[in-house]
Parts: structure tokens; sequence; C-alpha cells
């Protein structure tokens, strides 16, 4: 940051209150001669989020300077003001590559549909930054609706074959909010993927997707080196609740990562299959509290009531953790059981 010195002014700024002179303030100061000035009155201005701001910031999205562009497309991003669609549509054309990678990001926040063609484009460019704010961006014009066609999806496919893997990743999140099925096969060979984060995206988006094709492959991921890509594996699988998956998820039981045991346990539950009715039961067991809480709410799913007795033990247990026995209570009362808990 190239204002260190003005930093302590601007947080004293921000807690004052939005009134007509201070906005007007600011705004001329967006003319000032000295960079750094017009620096602060973006930062301010998008601190106090006033409206009479947003034609202001606009045009000094022109600013031949392109620490203050940076700054003025960053709160217009805060100002989420639909005017400012078309002016950051262009600001993708910026010089300078940290301009075009926010301007792509505000766009994102803005959800709107005009903005979809240009992002697209925007996954050309020749900086990865931009390319990867762009595949963010339409990822979150589909989390909000503001897309109701599929234009961005096989563009997105092809920036699965980045050479950047933050551009990877972030198409392979982007696409598991598009929920297009065209996806599923180029996620599945992003699951081989040499970059972790992308292969724990890939699973993470194949479970949003829920597609049959994807079972088997996640199956396999299920041994993954990593121990964040093995949880999302079973979570994914416990998404899609095809049997296939039952019993490697029974085996998941027995990870030396609580953090799977606790997914997969949870993947069980929500594929409800009778098999797991004793792995669970014996995972009440489990070292961590947080694989027992996982097992005692998936017992509750299963709907047997070989569950009833251990549930009971461990509601009645005075070594055990008051949310452990919460979630023991709550899978009996699903069990159709009433409990009374008394004090040991």
């Amino acid at each position: 940051m190239r204002i260190p010195y003005l930093l302590p002014l601007l947080l004293i700024i921000i807690t004052l209150p939005a009134v007509a002179d201070e906005v007007d303030k600011w705004i001329q100061d967006l003319k000032d001669p000295i960079p750094d000035v017009r620096i602060l009155a973006a930062e301010a201005l998008k601190e106090l989020s006033d409206p009479r701001a947003v034609g202001p910031l606009i045009r000094a999205l022109k600013d031949t300077d392109s620490d203050v562009r940076l700054s003025v497309a960053t709160a217009l991003w805060r100002l989420e003001d639909p005017r400012a669609v078309g002016p950051l549509i262009q600001a993708l054309k910026d010089a300078n590559s940290s301009v075009r990678s926010r301007a792509a990001e505000a766009l994102g926040a803005l959800r709107d549909s005009r903005a979809v063609d240009p992002l697209i484009e925007a996954l050309k460019d020749t900086n990865s930054s931009v390319r990867s704010s762009a595949a963010f961006a339409l990822g979150v014009l589909y989390i909000f609706g503001a897309l109701n066609d599929t234009r961005a999806v096989d563009p997105l496919i092809e920036a699965l074959k980045d050479n950047d893997r933050d551009v990877r990743r972030q198409a392979a999140i982007s696409l598991g909010e598009l929920r297009d099925t065209r996806a599923v096969d180029p996620l599945i060979e992003a699951l081989k993927d040499n970059n972790d984060t992308l292969r724990w995206r890939a699973a993470e988006s194949l479970g949003k997707l829920k597609d049959p094709r994807s079972v088997e492959p996640l199956i396999e991921v299920l041994h993954d080196e990593s121990s964040t890509i093995r949880q999302d594996a079973a979570s994914a699988l416990g998404a899609i609740k095809d049997p296939r998956a039952v019993d490697p998820l029974i085996q998941a039981l027995n990870d030396s990562d609580s953090y799977v045991r606790m997914s997969a346990a949870g993947a069980l539950g929500a594929i409800k299959d009778p098999r797991a009715v004793d792995p669970l039961i014996q995972a009440l067991n489990d070292s961590d509290s947080y694989v027992r809480m996982s097992a005692a709410g998936a017992l509750g799913n299963l709907n047997n009531t070989r569950a009833v007795e251990p549930l009971t033990q461990m509601l009645n247990d005075k070594n055990e953790e008051k949310e452990v026995q919460d979630a023991a209570a709550e899978a009996l009362k699903k069990l159709g059981k009433t409990i009374t808990q008394t004090a040991q």
C-alpha cells in the first residue's frame, strides 16, 4: 500500500456518519492532484456507501494512476450499483492487470447478466489473476441467479486446463455452482490433477452435481494422500447418496484423520443404508468427539432400533461431552424415543 501514513486518518474517517458535506468533500478529493489523496477519497467513499458517490467514482475509473483506479473499482464493488456495470466491463480492458482483476470480481458482485460475455472473454486474459477472477465472478453470477443460461459452461471447462493452478481451482468451484452435467467428466479428470486444492474443489463440485458417473472416481479419491480431499470425497458421496459408496465409506470410518471419519459418518447417515448401522454404533466409541457426534446424528437418520441402547448409554455417560449428548438426544428423538436425561 502506497499510503501507510494515511491509514490512521482513514480509520478515523470511516467511523464518522455519512453526512452530506463529508461525502461531497471526498468526492471533491477524487480530483485532487495528489494520487494518494485520490486513493484515500475512494477508500472513504467505499466505507460511506453513499449512492451519490457512484457517478464520480465511475469517472475516476479513468484516472491516470493505476492505484487510484484499483481503489475506485474496489469502491464500486462495495457500492453494488448497477450504473457501474458498463464502466467496469470497460475496466476489464484496463492496462493494469490488478485493475482488470478487481473489475472482474466487482462484476460478479453486481450480479448483472450483461457481464457474462465480457467475463467469458476475460478467461482468455494474458494475466492468470484476471483469468482466476473472471472464473470466480462467473460462479458468483450463478449463485445469485443472475444467469439462466449455460454460456459459461464450456469456457469454464476449458479453463480447467489452464496452466495456472489458481485458475483451474476457481473454474472447478464455479462449475459446481453451474450444476451442468457437461462438467462431470472434466471434473472427474480434475480429480487426477497434481494440485491438492484442485482435487479438493473438484470433489466438492462433483458432490453438488450429484451425477452417478462420479461415484466410482470419488470412491477412489477416498484413498487420496490428502486428508482434506478424502474428507470432501466422503461428503460428496453423501450428497450423491449412491449405495455403491456404503462399503467404502464404512472403511473410511477407520481413516487416520478424524475429519475424514466425521464426514464418512455424515455421508452414511445421508445414504441411510442399513449396512452402516453396526459400524456407526462402533463409531460412537471414536476417540474424537466430533466423530461421535456425527455418528450419533447418522444413526438418527437410519431409523434402526439397534441404535437405541448405545445412544442411550452415550446420553447417560457423565464423562461424555454435552454436544455429543445433545446429538444423541436428537437421534433418539428421531428414533421415536422420549429420553429424560437425569443428572448423574
